[in-house]
């Protein structure tokens, strides 16, 4: 008890005199000065960029989601009798209704057991083969390249997603 009492007579006594206990005036503002402001600023400024990477990476993983079932509704598509390549690509299409940007840029390759398939009418697909749809589109396409000017730019580079079945 003896020490909280001393500190009580320090307090009163600092109220009354107008000097606190280790030197600090009551009345006295906070000193801020200009590296105070420059350290606040730069670590405002690495928040943000922060910020915006995770929100990029968070918006490639949702697009790079959609990508994949797009390339899922493609290769049901492919699986039907009478699938064209164009009627591949519209199936994706279709699935990316709500990124109008992305289903713009997309690209569709199909390959049955490992061929490429040309643009062909229909394809030539028999029980047992093995379908394989992927679509790919530029990401710059599905995300703005906010990070660009702090040379993490993601131009030139591609979302894609492969799909597979096998033919019954």
């Amino acid at each position: 008890m003896l020490a909280r009492e001393r500190f009580q007579s320090a307090m009163d006594d600092g109220l009354a005199t107008g000097v606190m206990p280790g030197g600090a005036s009551p009345a006295a503002p906070l000193a801020r000065g200009p590296a105070w402001v420059l350290a606040w600023a730069a670590a405002g400024s690495l928040l943000i960029f922060v910020a915006i990477m995770l929100l990029q990476f968070g918006l490639l993983l949702a697009n790079q989601r959609k990508l994949a079932r797009a390339a899922q509704c493609a290769a049901t598509e492919a699986a039907l009798p009478r699938a064209t390549p164009e009627s591949i690509a519209q199936a994706a299409r279709r699935s990316l209704r709500g990124s109008p940007r992305l289903a713009a840029a997309l690209q569709t390759m199909i390959r049955v057991n490992g061929r490429l398939q040309h643009a062909a009418t229909e394809l030539q697909v028999e029980p047992g083969d093995a379908l394989t749809v992927n679509v790919a589109a530029s990401a710059t396409a599905a995300v703005p390249d906010w990070l660009r000017c702090a040379g993490l730019s993601i131009d030139g580079e591609l979302l894609q997603a492969t799909a597979k079945r096998r033919q019954r």
